[in-house]
């Protein structure tokens, strides 16, 4: 059998989606922290919670450039490829201002400025929770189910972004994410063999 060349792939895909539960969670305790005057003290949290925004940030990048290899060279798929190349940009773009915006509501300044940041969210958060459902719509012509996993993959990312376009769902939809990231982190990880016999057992 060869060696896997997604295997680090799906590996940060299952590290990505493990992040994101005490992410909201600290996310939470920061926000609230900072709305009693408290960041100060819960400055260390804010570090990590930092930290682990890079670090699920970066892994989700990497994981869909290599997704997007993944499309092409087990499925000569090119239909997705210059969205998820937006979706990288947009992932970029939206984690910037999250933080940005974060940042600002941790330190108390003016109401303002927290409105500027929250609608900024709105603004590349929605285009990039469409990129990602038409994104879903075309995975579901790949010649391969996953061994069943294609399916509740791409309904995951569908209801997952709708939710994430509302703002005020995002807990769920961040929740609805991990479970995805799980799937394509377990798609990722399946020998090449795997897939291509399933390819002839489905055609």
């Amino acid at each position: 059998m060869k060696e896997n060349p997604y295997a680090l792939a799906g590996w940060l895909s299952i590290a990505a989606a493990v992040l994101l539960p005490p992410m909201a969670v600290l996310g939470f305790l920061l926000d609230l922290g900072g709305a009693r005057g408290d960041v100060l003290r819960l400055a260390p949290l804010a570090i990590v919670y930092l930290a682990m925004i890079g670090c699920q940030t970066l892994f989700s990048i990497y994981v869909f450039w290599r997704l997007r290899s993944f499309l092409k060279e087990r499925f000569s798929f090119h239909e997705v490829d210059t969205i998820i190349v937006w979706m990288i940009v947009g992932i970029l773009v939206l984690t910037a201002v999250m933080v940005t915006g974060k940042v600002v509501i941790w330190l108390g300044v003016a109401k303002l400025a927290v409105v500027f940041f929250i609608a900024a969210l709105f603004l590349f958060g929605i285009p990039l929770a469409v990129l990602s459902i038409v994104f879903a719509v075309k995975l579901l012509r790949v010649p391969s189910e996953w061994r069943g996993m294609k399916k509740p993959y791409c309904v995951l990312v569908i209801i997952g972004s709708a939710l994430y376009a509302t703002g005020i769902l995002s807990p769920i939809a961040m929740l609805l994410d991990a479970a995805a990231g799980l799937i394509l982190g377990f798609v990722l990880l399946r020998p090449a063999e795997e897939l291509a016999d399933e390819e002839l057992e489905f055609v």
